[in-house]
C-alpha cells in the first residue's frame, strides 16, 4: 500500500510485490523514490510486471498527483502497469469502503 517498503520486511510480508495501491497523496512519494519501492521490475526489463493501481485522481484538485502518476507511466511502462480508477469507479469505491467500515471516506 502506498509507499510501504518491502525490502527488511519479508518476514511480514513476503519477499515479492506484484501489486501496489497508491492512494493520490503517495504519488509524489511513489514517484520519487520509484527504483526502490517499485522493486525489480523497475530495473529488470525480464521480471515480472509489477502492477500499481492509483486512486484519487479523478478529483479536479488532484491533477498534481494524476500528473505524477503519469510521469510514472511514461518512465516505467516497459516494467510495470499502471492502473486508475475512472469517476464510476471512485464512487463505487467509496461506496464500497463506506459500507465495509461505517466511516466516509
Amino acid at each position: 500500500m502506498n509507499n510501504s517498503p518491502v525490502v527488511g520486511y519479508s518476514e511480514d510480508v513476503g519477499t515479492k510485490t506484484t501489486v501496489r495501491v497508491v492512494c493520490h497523496m503517495s504519488t509524489e512519494t511513489i514517484r520519487a523514490e520509484a527504483d526502490d519501492l517499485l522493486g525489480d521490475s523497475a530495473k529488470d526489463i525480464g521480471a515480472q510486471p509489477e502492477n500499481v493501481f492509483f486512486f484519487g485522481l479523478v478529483e479536479p484538485n488532484h491533477a498534481w498527483a494524476k500528473a505524477k502518476a503519469e510521469m510514472l507511466h511514461s518512465e516505467y511502462s516497459n516494467a510495470i502497469n499502471f492502473y486508475m480508477l475512472d469517476e464510476v469507479g471512485e464512487m463505487q469505491s467509496d461506496a464500497i469502503f463506506e459500507k465495509e467500515t461505517g466511516k466516509n471516506k
